[in-house]
Protein backbone atom coordinates (compact mmCIF):
# COMPACT_ATOMS: atom_id res chain seq x y z
CA UNK A 1 0.00 0.00 0.00
CA UNK A 2 1.52 3.85 -1.21
CA UNK A 3 1.92 5.82 2.27
CA UNK A 4 -0.44 8.49 2.46
CA UNK A 5 0.16 12.15 4.03
CA UNK A 6 -1.31 15.45 4.81
CA UNK A 7 -1.21 17.51 1.83
CA UNK A 8 0.33 21.39 2.73
CA UNK A 9 -0.89 24.13 0.94
CA UNK A 10 -3.39 22.72 -1.23
CA UNK A 11 -6.64 23.39 -0.70
CA UNK A 12 -7.79 21.60 -4.40
CA UNK A 13 -6.82 18.51 -2.61
CA UNK A 14 -8.19 16.28 0.00
CA UNK A 15 -6.86 15.98 3.07
CA UNK A 16 -5.59 12.26 2.58
CA UNK A 17 -4.10 12.67 -1.14
CA UNK A 18 -0.73 11.69 -2.08
CA UNK A 19 1.88 14.74 -2.75
CA UNK A 20 5.19 14.36 -4.10
CA UNK A 21 8.04 16.79 -4.89
CA UNK A 22 7.78 17.46 -8.63
CA UNK A 23 9.38 15.01 -10.52
CA UNK A 24 10.64 16.10 -14.11
CA UNK A 25 8.45 15.22 -16.87
CA UNK A 26 11.73 14.68 -18.81
CA UNK A 27 11.99 11.46 -16.95
CA UNK A 28 8.82 9.93 -17.72
CA UNK A 29 9.35 11.00 -21.51
CA UNK A 30 12.76 9.31 -21.17
CA UNK A 31 11.80 6.24 -19.78
CA UNK A 32 9.01 5.64 -22.18
CA UNK A 33 11.63 6.44 -25.37
CA UNK A 34 13.69 3.73 -23.56
CA UNK A 35 10.84 1.63 -23.58
CA UNK A 36 10.17 2.38 -27.61
CA UNK A 37 13.81 1.55 -28.23
CA UNK A 38 13.94 -1.89 -26.24
CA UNK A 39 11.03 -2.75 -27.58
CA UNK A 40 11.74 -2.31 -30.98
CA UNK A 41 14.49 -4.62 -31.13
CA UNK A 42 11.97 -7.19 -29.94
CA UNK A 43 11.10 -10.10 -32.09
CA UNK A 44 7.53 -10.72 -32.73
CA UNK A 45 8.59 -14.43 -31.97
CA UNK A 46 9.76 -13.69 -28.49
CA UNK A 47 6.40 -12.13 -27.79
CA UNK A 48 6.12 -15.54 -25.98
CA UNK A 49 8.91 -15.71 -23.75
CA UNK A 50 9.22 -16.15 -20.45
CA UNK A 51 9.60 -12.60 -18.38
CA UNK A 52 10.77 -11.99 -14.70
CA UNK A 53 7.29 -11.80 -13.88
CA UNK A 54 5.71 -14.70 -12.30
CA UNK A 55 3.40 -16.08 -14.59
CA UNK A 56 3.75 -13.39 -17.42
CA UNK A 57 4.75 -13.44 -20.88
CA UNK A 58 6.93 -10.57 -22.62
CA UNK A 59 3.78 -9.86 -24.45
CA UNK A 60 2.18 -9.96 -21.14
CA UNK A 61 4.54 -7.20 -19.76
CA UNK A 62 4.23 -5.23 -22.95
CA UNK A 63 0.27 -5.01 -22.71
CA UNK A 64 0.37 -4.65 -18.82
CA UNK A 65 2.84 -1.30 -19.28
CA UNK A 66 1.12 -0.22 -22.13
CA UNK A 67 -2.15 -0.22 -20.16
CA UNK A 68 -0.59 1.61 -17.44
CA UNK A 69 0.64 4.09 -19.47
CA UNK A 70 -2.70 4.76 -21.33
CA UNK A 71 -4.81 4.95 -17.75
CA UNK A 72 -2.50 7.89 -16.49
CA UNK A 73 -2.24 9.40 -20.05
CA UNK A 74 -6.20 9.46 -20.09
CA UNK A 75 -6.10 11.64 -16.66
CA UNK A 76 -3.50 13.69 -18.10
CA UNK A 77 -5.22 14.55 -20.91
CA UNK A 78 -8.15 15.91 -19.01
CA UNK A 79 -10.18 12.89 -20.02
CA UNK A 80 -11.08 11.30 -16.37
CA UNK A 81 -10.00 12.16 -12.61
CA UNK A 82 -10.74 8.29 -12.06
CA UNK A 83 -8.72 6.49 -14.84
CA UNK A 84 -8.82 2.55 -15.54
CA UNK A 85 -6.62 0.80 -18.13
CA UNK A 86 -8.29 -0.21 -21.05
CA UNK A 87 -9.30 -3.95 -20.97
CA UNK A 88 -8.26 -6.33 -23.69
CA UNK A 89 -5.55 -6.89 -25.56
CA UNK A 90 -3.80 -3.40 -26.55
CA UNK A 91 -0.99 -4.54 -28.75
CA UNK A 92 -2.17 -5.99 -31.74
CA UNK A 93 -0.34 -7.24 -34.45
CA UNK A 94 2.54 -5.05 -34.70
CA UNK A 95 3.90 -4.59 -30.31
CA UNK A 96 6.43 -1.99 -31.69
CA UNK A 97 3.71 0.55 -33.26
CA UNK A 98 1.77 -0.11 -30.22
CA UNK A 99 4.49 1.41 -27.74
CA UNK A 100 5.32 4.14 -29.92
CA UNK A 101 1.34 5.11 -30.62
CA UNK A 102 1.63 5.09 -26.67
CA UNK A 103 4.63 7.11 -25.41
CA UNK A 104 3.53 9.96 -28.02
CA UNK A 105 -0.15 9.99 -26.80
CA UNK A 106 1.36 10.45 -23.31
CA UNK A 107 4.20 12.62 -24.08
CA UNK A 108 1.39 15.00 -25.84
CA UNK A 109 -0.48 15.01 -22.90
CA UNK A 110 1.41 15.36 -19.81
CA UNK A 111 2.72 18.35 -21.74
CA UNK A 112 -0.38 20.60 -21.49
CA UNK A 113 -1.46 18.52 -18.78
CA UNK A 114 -2.93 20.47 -15.79
CA UNK A 115 -0.47 19.52 -12.87
CA UNK A 116 -3.07 20.85 -10.24
CA UNK A 117 -5.37 18.18 -10.83
CA UNK A 118 -6.13 15.19 -8.51
CA UNK A 119 -6.40 11.55 -9.78
CA UNK A 120 -8.64 9.57 -7.48
CA UNK A 121 -7.57 5.35 -7.66
CA UNK A 122 -8.99 2.48 -6.04
CA UNK A 123 -6.44 2.89 -3.38
CA UNK A 124 -5.79 6.61 -2.81
CA UNK A 125 -5.85 9.83 -4.30
CA UNK A 126 -2.91 11.05 -6.01
CA UNK A 127 -1.59 14.31 -7.30
CA UNK A 128 -0.31 14.28 -10.70
CA UNK A 129 3.31 14.43 -9.43
CA UNK A 130 2.75 11.17 -7.57
CA UNK A 131 0.87 10.09 -10.78
CA UNK A 132 3.89 11.02 -12.67
CA UNK A 133 5.86 8.90 -10.49
CA UNK A 134 3.60 5.72 -10.55
CA UNK A 135 3.78 5.92 -14.46
CA UNK A 136 7.99 6.01 -14.32
CA UNK A 137 8.31 3.18 -12.17
CA UNK A 138 6.18 1.12 -13.87
CA UNK A 139 8.04 2.28 -16.99
CA UNK A 140 11.37 1.56 -15.87
CA UNK A 141 10.63 -1.45 -14.18
CA UNK A 142 8.96 -3.14 -17.23
CA UNK A 143 11.85 -2.52 -19.39
CA UNK A 144 13.92 -4.12 -17.82
CA UNK A 145 11.77 -7.08 -17.68
CA UNK A 146 11.44 -6.89 -21.35
CA UNK A 147 15.07 -6.79 -21.58
CA UNK A 148 15.96 -9.62 -19.58
CA UNK A 149 13.48 -11.77 -21.22
CA UNK A 150 14.25 -11.02 -24.53
CA UNK A 151 18.35 -10.80 -24.26
CA UNK A 152 17.64 -6.89 -25.87
CA UNK A 153 20.62 -4.20 -23.80
CA UNK A 154 18.94 -1.52 -22.05
CA UNK A 155 20.92 1.24 -21.99
CA UNK A 156 20.53 4.75 -20.80
CA UNK A 157 22.07 7.81 -18.57
CA UNK A 158 22.20 7.30 -14.95
CA UNK A 159 20.50 9.69 -14.03
CA UNK A 160 16.82 8.32 -15.59
CA UNK A 161 17.77 5.49 -12.77
CA UNK A 162 18.18 7.87 -10.83
CA UNK A 163 14.76 9.56 -10.85
CA UNK A 164 13.46 6.17 -11.16
CA UNK A 165 14.68 5.20 -7.83
CA UNK A 166 13.47 8.59 -6.27
CA UNK A 167 9.94 7.97 -7.83
CA UNK A 168 10.02 4.26 -6.13
CA UNK A 169 10.93 5.89 -3.00
CA UNK A 170 7.95 8.20 -3.26
CA UNK A 171 5.22 5.27 -4.15
CA UNK A 172 6.34 2.50 -2.74
CA UNK A 173 5.64 2.78 1.69
CA UNK A 174 7.06 0.79 4.43
CA UNK A 175 3.62 -1.42 3.80
CA UNK A 176 4.63 -2.33 0.64
CA UNK A 177 2.09 -4.55 -1.84
CA UNK A 178 4.47 -7.62 -2.89
CA UNK A 179 2.12 -8.89 -5.12
CA UNK A 180 2.46 -5.14 -7.33
CA UNK A 181 6.55 -4.76 -6.43
CA UNK A 182 8.11 -7.78 -4.95
CA UNK A 183 9.89 -7.87 -2.42
CA UNK A 184 13.21 -5.53 -2.01
CA UNK A 185 16.61 -7.34 -2.88
CA UNK A 186 19.43 -5.21 -0.55
CA UNK A 187 22.03 -4.09 -2.84
CA UNK A 188 25.48 -3.26 -0.92
CA UNK A 189 27.43 -0.14 -1.51
CA UNK A 190 29.05 0.84 -3.22
CA UNK A 191 26.17 0.25 -6.51
CA UNK A 192 24.47 2.16 -9.08
CA UNK A 193 21.13 4.24 -9.14
CA UNK A 194 20.56 1.56 -11.94
CA UNK A 195 20.69 -1.66 -9.41
CA UNK A 196 19.26 0.13 -6.10
CA UNK A 197 16.46 0.92 -8.26
CA UNK A 198 15.85 -2.11 -9.17
CA UNK A 199 16.43 -3.59 -6.14
CA UNK A 200 14.32 -1.69 -4.27
CA UNK A 201 11.31 -2.69 -6.88
CA UNK A 202 12.48 -6.50 -5.97
CA UNK A 203 14.46 -7.37 -9.08
CA UNK A 204 18.27 -8.67 -9.18
CA UNK A 205 19.88 -6.79 -11.70
CA UNK A 206 22.99 -9.37 -12.60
Amino acid sequence: MIEVSATPGRADLPVNAIVVPVLPLEALIDALDLQVGVGGQVQASQLSLVSPCPGWTVRDVMNHSIGVTMKFTHFAAGATDTPHAPPGDLIGRDHRQALRATARAAQKAWTSADLGRSCRLSFGTFSADAILAINLVDVLAHTWDISVATGVKIGCDESLWTAGLDAAHIVIGPDRDEGQYGQEIPVLPPATDRRRFLGFVGRHDP
